[in-house]
Protein backbone atom coordinates (compact mmCIF):
# COMPACT_ATOMS: atom_id res chain seq x y z
CA UNK A 1 0.00 0.00 0.00
CA UNK A 2 0.92 3.50 -0.89
CA UNK A 3 1.89 5.66 1.42
CA UNK A 4 0.70 9.43 1.47
CA UNK A 5 3.08 12.07 1.37
CA UNK A 6 3.22 14.07 4.99
CA UNK A 7 1.25 17.30 4.76
CA UNK A 8 3.74 20.46 4.64
CA UNK A 9 3.41 22.12 7.89
CA UNK A 10 2.40 26.06 6.45
CA UNK A 11 2.66 29.11 9.26
CA UNK A 12 -1.56 28.53 9.01
CA UNK A 13 -1.00 25.73 11.44
CA UNK A 14 1.44 27.51 13.53
CA UNK A 15 -0.64 30.04 14.14
CA UNK A 16 -3.26 28.08 14.70
CA UNK A 17 -1.44 25.62 17.38
CA UNK A 18 -0.38 28.79 19.41
CA UNK A 19 -3.57 30.45 19.16
CA UNK A 20 -2.09 33.61 17.47
CA UNK A 21 -2.66 35.07 14.50
CA UNK A 22 -0.41 34.57 11.45
CA UNK A 23 1.35 38.00 11.83
CA UNK A 24 2.28 37.56 15.01
CA UNK A 25 3.42 33.98 14.03
CA UNK A 26 5.87 35.99 11.19
CA UNK A 27 7.46 38.76 13.64
CA UNK A 28 8.28 35.49 15.48
CA UNK A 29 10.09 33.63 13.03
CA UNK A 30 11.89 36.85 11.74
CA UNK A 31 12.83 38.35 14.88
CA UNK A 32 10.63 41.35 14.85
CA UNK A 33 10.17 43.45 18.08
CA UNK A 34 6.68 43.70 19.04
CA UNK A 35 5.51 40.23 20.76
CA UNK A 36 5.90 39.33 24.09
CA UNK A 37 8.50 36.57 25.70
CA UNK A 38 5.11 34.22 26.31
CA UNK A 39 3.60 34.91 23.09
CA UNK A 40 7.08 34.36 21.73
CA UNK A 41 7.59 30.78 23.68
CA UNK A 42 4.10 29.95 22.53
CA UNK A 43 4.70 30.17 18.68
CA UNK A 44 8.57 28.36 19.01
CA UNK A 45 6.97 24.95 21.06
CA UNK A 46 4.19 25.03 18.30
CA UNK A 47 7.22 25.20 15.56
CA UNK A 48 9.25 22.65 17.07
CA UNK A 49 5.93 20.19 18.05
CA UNK A 50 4.58 20.84 14.35
CA UNK A 51 8.29 20.31 12.73
CA UNK A 52 7.32 23.73 10.23
CA UNK A 53 10.70 24.89 8.17
CA UNK A 54 11.09 28.55 7.59
CA UNK A 55 10.88 29.80 4.60
CA UNK A 56 14.39 31.38 3.49
CA UNK A 57 13.55 34.76 2.91
CA UNK A 58 15.31 38.17 2.91
CA UNK A 59 15.54 40.67 6.14
CA UNK A 60 15.98 44.54 6.12
CA UNK A 61 15.71 46.09 9.51
CA UNK A 62 18.31 48.78 9.59
CA UNK A 63 15.80 51.34 9.75
CA UNK A 64 13.17 49.89 12.11
CA UNK A 65 13.93 52.34 14.87
CA UNK A 66 13.03 55.60 12.99
CA UNK A 67 9.73 54.68 11.58
CA UNK A 68 6.79 55.38 14.14
CA UNK A 69 3.53 53.77 13.44
CA UNK A 70 -0.06 55.57 13.97
CA UNK A 71 -3.38 53.86 13.48
CA UNK A 72 -6.47 56.32 13.59
CA UNK A 73 -10.11 55.73 13.24
CA UNK A 74 -11.25 58.21 10.61
CA UNK A 75 -8.29 60.13 8.66
CA UNK A 76 -11.50 62.13 7.16
CA UNK A 77 -12.12 63.47 10.46
CA UNK A 78 -10.46 67.05 11.13
CA UNK A 79 -9.97 66.06 14.87
CA UNK A 80 -7.68 63.30 13.59
CA UNK A 81 -5.93 64.98 11.20
CA UNK A 82 -4.75 67.24 13.65
CA UNK A 83 -3.57 65.15 16.47
CA UNK A 84 -1.58 63.22 13.48
CA UNK A 85 0.08 66.66 12.17
CA UNK A 86 0.80 67.52 15.89
CA UNK A 87 2.31 63.83 16.16
CA UNK A 88 4.17 63.66 12.67
CA UNK A 89 5.50 67.71 13.51
CA UNK A 90 6.94 66.23 16.75
CA UNK A 91 8.81 62.84 15.91
CA UNK A 92 10.13 64.56 12.70
CA UNK A 93 12.17 66.74 15.53
CA UNK A 94 13.82 63.25 16.47
CA UNK A 95 14.05 62.21 12.93
CA UNK A 96 11.17 59.87 12.83
CA UNK A 97 9.07 59.05 10.03
CA UNK A 98 5.33 58.31 10.39
CA UNK A 99 3.20 55.71 8.94
CA UNK A 100 -0.32 56.41 9.36
CA UNK A 101 -3.21 53.99 8.86
CA UNK A 102 -7.15 54.36 9.24
CA UNK A 103 -9.32 51.19 10.68
CA UNK A 104 -12.33 53.06 9.11
CA UNK A 105 -13.99 52.70 13.22
CA UNK A 106 -13.13 48.76 12.59
CA UNK A 107 -11.91 47.40 15.53
CA UNK A 108 -10.66 44.35 13.52
CA UNK A 109 -9.19 46.20 10.82
CA UNK A 110 -7.68 48.61 13.75
CA UNK A 111 -5.17 45.17 14.86
CA UNK A 112 -4.71 44.02 11.28
CA UNK A 113 -3.39 48.09 11.29
CA UNK A 114 -1.51 47.26 13.88
CA UNK A 115 0.01 43.97 12.92
CA UNK A 116 0.84 45.33 9.60
CA UNK A 117 3.19 48.72 10.77
CA UNK A 118 4.87 46.15 13.50
CA UNK A 119 5.83 44.41 10.74
CA UNK A 120 6.85 46.74 8.54
CA UNK A 121 9.46 47.24 11.35
CA UNK A 122 8.35 50.73 13.22
CA UNK A 123 9.80 50.98 16.57
CA UNK A 124 6.77 51.86 18.36
CA UNK A 125 2.83 53.28 17.55
CA UNK A 126 0.14 55.93 18.89
CA UNK A 127 -3.18 53.91 18.93
CA UNK A 128 -6.09 56.15 18.64
CA UNK A 129 -9.01 53.77 19.34
CA UNK A 130 -12.95 54.31 19.15
CA UNK A 131 -13.89 50.59 20.64
CA UNK A 132 -11.86 48.05 21.84
CA UNK A 133 -13.41 44.65 22.10
CA UNK A 134 -11.99 41.59 24.18
CA UNK A 135 -9.94 40.00 20.97
CA UNK A 136 -8.37 43.43 20.17
CA UNK A 137 -7.33 43.69 24.19
CA UNK A 138 -5.56 40.29 24.14
CA UNK A 139 -3.96 41.07 21.34
CA UNK A 140 -2.85 44.50 22.08
CA UNK A 141 -1.76 43.33 25.75
CA UNK A 142 0.81 40.71 23.46
CA UNK A 143 2.62 43.71 21.86
CA UNK A 144 6.30 44.02 23.26
CA UNK A 145 6.65 47.92 21.91
CA UNK A 146 6.26 51.20 22.76
CA UNK A 147 2.68 52.09 22.13
CA UNK A 148 0.89 54.96 23.58
CA UNK A 149 -3.29 55.79 23.61
CA UNK A 150 -5.17 58.58 22.65
CA UNK A 151 -8.61 59.55 23.94
CA UNK A 152 -9.47 56.09 25.52
CA UNK A 153 -7.69 54.55 28.49
CA UNK A 154 -7.32 50.78 28.40
CA UNK A 155 -6.92 48.40 31.65
CA UNK A 156 -3.25 47.45 30.77
CA UNK A 157 -0.66 47.51 33.64
CA UNK A 158 1.71 49.03 31.59
CA UNK A 159 -0.65 51.21 29.60
CA UNK A 160 0.44 54.50 28.47
CA UNK A 161 -2.55 56.98 27.73
CA UNK A 162 -2.44 61.12 26.41
CA UNK A 163 -6.18 62.91 26.57
CA UNK A 164 -8.37 65.21 27.59
CA UNK A 165 -10.56 65.71 30.25
CA UNK A 166 -13.69 64.81 28.57
CA UNK A 167 -16.21 64.13 31.70
CA UNK A 168 -15.35 67.46 32.61
CA UNK A 169 -15.68 68.88 29.29
CA UNK A 170 -18.92 67.78 28.82
CA UNK A 171 -20.02 68.52 32.29
CA UNK A 172 -19.12 72.07 32.15
CA UNK A 173 -21.21 72.23 28.76
CA UNK A 174 -24.02 71.09 29.87
CA UNK A 175 -23.90 73.17 33.26
CA UNK A 176 -23.99 76.23 30.28
CA UNK A 177 -26.32 75.06 28.57
CA UNK A 178 -28.46 74.64 32.07
CA UNK A 179 -27.48 78.14 32.58
CA UNK A 180 -28.96 79.19 29.60
CA UNK A 181 -32.45 77.88 30.52
CA UNK A 182 -32.05 74.73 27.98
CA UNK A 183 -33.53 71.48 29.84
CA UNK A 184 -34.57 69.69 26.73
CA UNK A 185 -30.97 68.99 25.32
CA UNK A 186 -30.60 66.64 22.37
CA UNK A 187 -27.65 65.09 22.49
CA UNK A 188 -25.75 63.42 19.55
CA UNK A 189 -22.65 61.26 20.67
CA UNK A 190 -20.30 59.92 18.21
CA UNK A 191 -21.29 56.02 18.89
CA UNK A 192 -24.05 54.77 20.85
CA UNK A 193 -22.66 51.05 21.15
CA UNK A 194 -20.05 52.82 23.38
CA UNK A 195 -21.98 53.90 25.93
CA UNK A 196 -23.43 50.55 27.12
CA UNK A 197 -19.99 49.71 28.18
CA UNK A 198 -19.00 48.19 31.53
CA UNK A 199 -15.83 50.27 30.94
CA UNK A 200 -15.68 54.30 31.46
CA UNK A 201 -12.54 54.08 28.81
CA UNK A 202 -14.07 55.59 25.92
CA UNK A 203 -14.52 59.25 25.05
CA UNK A 204 -18.18 58.73 24.11
CA UNK A 205 -18.90 57.09 27.47
CA UNK A 206 -17.27 59.87 29.57
CA UNK A 207 -18.60 62.59 27.67
CA UNK A 208 -22.23 61.14 27.97
CA UNK A 209 -21.20 60.47 31.79
CA UNK A 210 -20.12 63.78 32.53
CA UNK A 211 -23.42 65.58 30.16
CA UNK A 212 -25.70 62.91 32.65
CA UNK A 213 -24.58 64.26 36.00
CA UNK A 214 -24.43 67.88 35.11
CA UNK A 215 -28.20 67.10 34.51
CA UNK A 216 -29.07 65.04 37.32
CA UNK A 217 -27.05 67.93 39.76
CA UNK A 218 -29.72 69.96 38.45
CA UNK A 219 -32.53 67.89 38.92
CA UNK A 220 -33.17 66.54 35.45
CA UNK A 221 -33.80 63.57 34.19
CA UNK A 222 -32.79 63.24 30.48
CA UNK A 223 -35.44 62.03 27.60
CA UNK A 224 -33.34 58.99 26.67
CA UNK A 225 -35.50 59.52 23.61
CA UNK A 226 -33.16 62.58 22.67
CA UNK A 227 -29.67 60.41 22.47
CA UNK A 228 -28.85 59.86 19.00
CA UNK A 229 -25.60 58.39 17.49
CA UNK A 230 -23.86 60.71 14.34
CA UNK A 231 -20.78 58.17 14.05
CA UNK A 232 -18.80 61.53 14.12
CA UNK A 233 -20.28 62.58 9.92
CA UNK A 234 -21.91 65.25 9.48
CA UNK A 235 -23.63 64.40 6.88
CA UNK A 236 -25.60 61.59 9.05
CA UNK A 237 -25.63 64.23 12.00
CA UNK A 238 -27.69 66.81 9.36
CA UNK A 239 -29.73 63.84 8.82
CA UNK A 240 -30.86 62.94 12.24
CA UNK A 241 -31.49 66.12 13.24
CA UNK A 242 -33.69 67.15 10.67
CA UNK A 243 -35.91 63.83 11.22
CA UNK A 244 -35.57 64.81 15.42
CA UNK A 245 -36.68 68.35 14.72
CA UNK A 246 -39.95 66.79 13.51
CA UNK A 247 -40.60 64.18 15.82
CA UNK A 248 -38.80 65.90 19.03
CA UNK A 249 -39.01 68.16 21.89
CA UNK A 250 -35.25 70.36 22.59
CA UNK A 251 -34.48 73.91 22.70
CA UNK A 252 -30.78 72.80 22.04
CA UNK A 253 -28.61 70.05 20.82
CA UNK A 254 -24.97 69.09 22.62
CA UNK A 255 -22.48 67.26 20.13
CA UNK A 256 -19.64 65.14 21.34
CA UNK A 257 -18.11 65.99 18.42
CA UNK A 258 -17.28 69.55 16.37
CA UNK A 259 -17.93 67.90 12.63
CA UNK A 260 -21.30 66.62 13.81
CA UNK A 261 -22.20 69.86 15.06
CA UNK A 262 -21.31 71.72 11.88
CA UNK A 263 -24.26 69.02 10.39
CA UNK A 264 -26.59 69.89 12.87
CA UNK A 265 -26.40 73.56 12.16
CA UNK A 266 -26.78 73.14 8.48
CA UNK A 267 -30.03 71.15 9.78
CA UNK A 268 -31.29 73.59 11.89
CA UNK A 269 -30.94 76.07 9.32
CA UNK A 270 -32.65 74.04 6.38
CA UNK A 271 -35.84 73.60 8.27
CA UNK A 272 -36.35 77.07 8.37
CA UNK A 273 -34.92 77.52 11.81
CA UNK A 274 -32.43 80.16 13.46
CA UNK A 275 -29.46 79.11 16.03
CA UNK A 276 -29.36 80.24 18.65
CA UNK A 277 -32.36 81.93 18.47
CA UNK A 278 -34.89 78.72 17.58
CA UNK A 279 -32.29 75.82 18.96
CA UNK A 280 -28.79 76.85 20.62
CA UNK A 281 -25.52 74.26 19.21
CA UNK A 282 -22.48 73.16 21.25
CA UNK A 283 -19.61 71.06 20.10
CA UNK A 284 -16.71 69.53 21.32
CA UNK A 285 -13.00 69.74 20.13
CA UNK A 286 -12.68 73.26 18.40
CA UNK A 287 -11.43 72.47 15.15
CA UNK A 288 -10.00 75.36 13.27
CA UNK A 289 -13.22 75.64 11.35
CA UNK A 290 -15.50 76.04 14.58
CA UNK A 291 -13.89 79.42 15.43
CA UNK A 292 -14.99 80.52 11.41
CA UNK A 293 -18.41 79.07 12.18
CA UNK A 294 -18.51 81.10 15.24
CA UNK A 295 -19.40 77.83 17.45
CA UNK A 296 -19.69 78.03 20.79
CA UNK A 297 -17.42 74.51 21.61
CA UNK A 298 -15.21 72.63 23.97
CA UNK A 299 -11.90 72.81 23.19
CA UNK A 300 -9.65 69.92 23.38
CA UNK A 301 -6.07 70.44 22.74
CA UNK A 302 -5.43 68.82 20.05
CA UNK A 303 -1.82 70.40 19.48
CA UNK A 304 -0.48 69.55 23.40
CA UNK A 305 -2.60 66.14 23.01
CA UNK A 306 -0.40 65.12 19.81
CA UNK A 307 2.63 66.42 20.98
CA UNK A 308 2.75 64.74 24.88
CA UNK A 309 1.90 61.64 22.57
CA UNK A 310 4.71 62.03 20.30
CA UNK A 311 7.21 63.35 23.03
CA UNK A 312 6.11 60.20 25.45
CA UNK A 313 6.73 58.40 22.90
CA UNK A 314 10.18 59.30 22.01
CA UNK A 315 10.82 58.54 25.42
CA UNK A 316 9.60 55.04 25.36
CA UNK A 317 11.35 54.04 22.67
CA UNK A 318 14.68 55.68 24.36
CA UNK A 319 14.00 54.10 27.86
CA UNK A 320 14.18 57.47 29.58
CA UNK A 321 10.24 57.07 30.71
CA UNK A 322 8.79 53.38 31.07
CA UNK A 323 4.98 52.46 31.56
CA UNK A 324 2.56 53.22 32.69
CA UNK A 325 2.19 56.86 32.31
CA UNK A 326 -0.77 59.08 31.81
CA UNK A 327 -0.89 62.81 30.65
CA UNK A 328 -4.56 64.10 30.73
CA UNK A 329 -4.83 67.76 29.26
CA UNK A 330 -7.38 70.11 30.29
CA UNK A 331 -10.59 71.37 28.26
CA UNK A 332 -11.92 75.18 28.21
CA UNK A 333 -15.17 76.34 27.27
CA UNK A 334 -15.10 78.67 24.15
CA UNK A 335 -18.89 81.04 24.63
CA UNK A 336 -18.84 82.29 20.76
CA UNK A 337 -22.83 82.91 19.32
CA UNK A 338 -24.15 79.30 18.39
CA UNK A 339 -25.87 79.41 22.19
CA UNK A 340 -27.90 81.68 23.45
CA UNK A 341 -30.80 81.98 25.78
CA UNK A 342 -34.08 80.30 25.84
CA UNK A 343 -37.04 81.71 24.29
CA UNK A 344 -39.40 81.92 26.40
Amino acid sequence: MKTLPRKKIVIDDVAKSAGVSTATVSRVINGYEGVSIDVSNRVNAAIEELGYIKPIKPKDRSNSNKKIGVVVPNIQNPYSSNLVKQIEDTLDNFGYSVMVMDSKNDPDKSINCVETLIDSGVAGLVYIPTHIKCEQENVLKDIDLPIVFLGRKVDFKEACFVGSETFIGAYNGAKYLLSLGHKDILYITGDSSNLSEKSSASVDKQGYSGFIEALEESGINFDKDNLVSGDYNMNTTYELVREAITNKSFTAIFTSGDVMAYGAYKAVLSSGLSVPNDISILGFDDLPMSSVLDLTTISQNAFGIGQNAGLLLHDLIEERKEGPQEIILPTNLCIRSTCGIKKE
